[in-house]
């Protein structure tokens, strides 16, 4: 792939004009790839290399069938090490590779606990390309830097030293000979760059961010491997210093972006303005299979009519492809290890059918379906063809319980929004959040309240609750033709699910309470409604234990402690995007703030 261009093998066009010949033989002999890159990645936000291989083998099991030609790692994986950092004995600076133990935020790691791990991860990615896949690392510059690097070479903390681009030059270096495998970089900017734009030196921010860029993609180019530069941006001020950058950047160079701004916090979220804007350049998109914000697995969500719709958009624009989460984990959900065991796979198989096999679409100087007679014009072009469901579930669970298991797995997609919004509006990060975020939650919760009223909030949680009854009721149908393990994965998954809405309901009515008590005395209300989120709290515990859904039951209590004060949440801390900073339990954190390098501050999750 080195000096190609491509990060993957050469694209064969579509047909560009309907009856010539470059479109019938373009369309009878390369019945291939829409999108070069097509990818699932891997973020194992926790020291677990169990969980990874677990995640890595299933995938490798399906990746060729289902149309996958490359794997992304994140680089939370080992410990507060990442990829790179994880990887690399720091041969060119002695101070650091003379020593027995580094510390990397904290974790104080041995020289035989880093061989381990590099063994590790290098048998890993053994595995990847013995399957003939690519492999895209991630690495977040100076993140997982040890601390003992800013101690020994202080002036890393001087751009003009020049010191830190060395570094970062031979840190890349040594990565690349250590771990050939790898084929892909990827950097994120530029919320999660902020040890570069604070550190002390004349250069202005543009001139920061160009030799930063520019330095990567030259320790990449010369080791025969692509850059990614993947947007994670949380102020407007940020995009516009980055699209001045992107013009200056050589075209070789890989843009990614989520097919939404920011994250994911809602289901069939508007498509992110900005992808327009990186049309010229090498465009990847990112997606969530997983459910990151959507249940973790616990809560399922199958969502292929979304993915169809999505992907003949971004191809529209000329996407090279897309890259989609299959995890973003600190530790299994209650019912599944991975997602390939849950009903959300449904996801990854559709998102690498739909990547890998031409789509109806018209792109550009594109006038006829490829998969058409030259010169038709099909009217029904955008359908999204419900055969994706019939071809997955009778693979995955066989065929007699397929029609009843349809019906219940297409209900989810219609379920999630009803169990994790407030009339519309977001109100969880998959998870139940506790007080620690009422100051976030409590102006929406408020504003939905008093423009819809609490009958309507309510209303949600019940039509959601009424659904996914049917939906285990249509499980509960086909017990018989259903494998004994398959039955009761899913009865127990729906059978949660029941409990994690009535974890919801309970807390908006504690809320709602709350709200009344601003504006009259309502003590015995209150009481009555803390009583009855204990007592639920009980009955989860019970029957799933503790830890059920990021430990709902310990939430349930905090909040009905909180709510029986009476006192209206105030003011909560503000992030860079103005709004309190809202996270799962368990999910990637950037740098503790006492671990810090210089100029770096703790943000939102990528």
């Amino acid at each position: 792939m080195a000096g190609t261009g491509s990060l993957v093998a050469p694209r064969h066009r579509l047909a560009r004009t309907a009856g010539s010949e470059e479109n019938t033989s373009a369309v009878t002999e390369h019945q291939e790839a829409v999108f070069p890159y097509r990818a699932w990645s891997f973020c194992i936000a926790a020291y677990n290399w169990g969980l990874m291989e677990d995640y890595v083998l299933g995938a490798l099991q399906r990746a060729h069938d289902y149309g996958i030609n490359t794997f992304e790692l994140h680089d939370y994986s080992i410990g507060n090490r990442g990829l790179v950092d994880a990887s690399v004995n720091y041969r060119d600076f002695p101070k650091l590779s003379a020593k027995s133990s580094l510390d990397h935020r904290g974790e104080l790691c041995s020289r035989e606990t880093r061989e381990h791990d590099y063994v590790h991860f290098r048998d890993l990615a053994k595995k990847i390309k013995g399957q003939g896949l690519s492999l895209n690392c991630w690495y977040h510059v100076l993140r997982d830097a040890p601390q003992e690097l800013f101690t020994e070479y202080p002036e890393i903390k001087n751009l003009d030293s020049g010191f830190f681009w060395t570094y970062l030059d031979r840190l890349l270096g040594e990565f690349f000979q250590r771990v050939p495998e790898v084929d892909t970089l990827t950097i994120t900017s530029l919320h999660e760059t902020p040890s570069i734009l604070g550190n002390s030196g004349s250069m202005t921010r543009e001139e920061r961010l160009i030799k930063l860029y520019t330095t990567i993609y030259e320790a990449c180019r010369r080791a025969g491997k692509k850059l990614i530069i993947r947007d994670f941006i949380a102020k407007y001020a940020d995009y516009a210093t980055f699209w001045k950058v992107l013009g200056k950047l050589p075209q070789d160079i890989y843009i990614m972006t989520k097919e939404v701004l920011a994250d994911w916090v809602h289901t069939w979220m508007p498509l992110n303005p900005f992808l327009w804007r990186y049309r010229g350049r090498k465009l990847i998109v990112e997606f969530d299979l997983y459910g990151e914000y959507w249940g973790a697995l616990d809560v399922p969500a199958c969502y292929p009519r979304y993915l169809h719709n999505r992907i003949r958009e971004i191809k529209s624009l000329g996407a090279e492809g897309a890259v989609g989460r299959v995890a973003h984990v600190s530790a299994p959900s209650h019912t599944f290890r991975t997602i390939f065991g849950s009903p959300n796979e449904i996801n990854c198989y559709a998102f690498g059918k739909y990547l890998s096999q031409p789509l109806p679409w018209f792109g550009l100087d594109t006038v006829t379906d490829p998969r058409e007679k030259p010169g038709r014009w099909g009217w029904d072009l955008d359908a999204f063809d419900e055969k994706i469901w019939v071809e997955w579930v009778t693979r995955r669970y066989g065929r007699q319980g397929a029609p009843a298991l349809i019906r219940a797995l297409t209900r989810t997609e219609t379920i999630v929004p009803l169990v994790l919004e407030v009339g519309g509006r977001g109100f969880a990060h998959s998870y139940l959040q506790g007080p620690q975020w009422a100051p976030f939650l409590w102006e929406p919760f408020v504003d939905q309240v008093e423009s819809l009223g609490m009958d309507f909030v309510r209303d949600e949680k019940r039509q959601a609750y009424s659904l996914t009854q049917q939906c285990l009721a249509d499980v509960q149908s086909v017990k018989s033709g259903l494998a004994k393990t398959d039955y009761d994965q899913l009865a127990e998954l729906f059978e949660g699910e029941l409990l994690i809405i009535r974890a919801f309901q309970a807390t908006l009515d504690g809320y709602y309470q709350l709200y009344l008590a601003q504006k009259r005395p309502n003590k015995s209300e209150l009481t009555n409604a803390c009583r009855e989120m204990t007592s639920l709290a009980a009955e989860i515990s019970r029957i799933r234990g503790e830890e059920f859904f990021a430990a709902v039951p310990s939430t349930l209590r905090d909040l009905a402690a909180f709510f029986e004060v009476g006192k209206a949440p105030t003011e909560g801390k503000k992030n860079c995007c103005g709004s309190a900073e809202l996270r799962a339990p368990g999910t990637p954190r950037d740098v503790p703030s006492q671990l810090q390098a210089p100029g770096h501050e703790p943000g939102l999750p990528g």
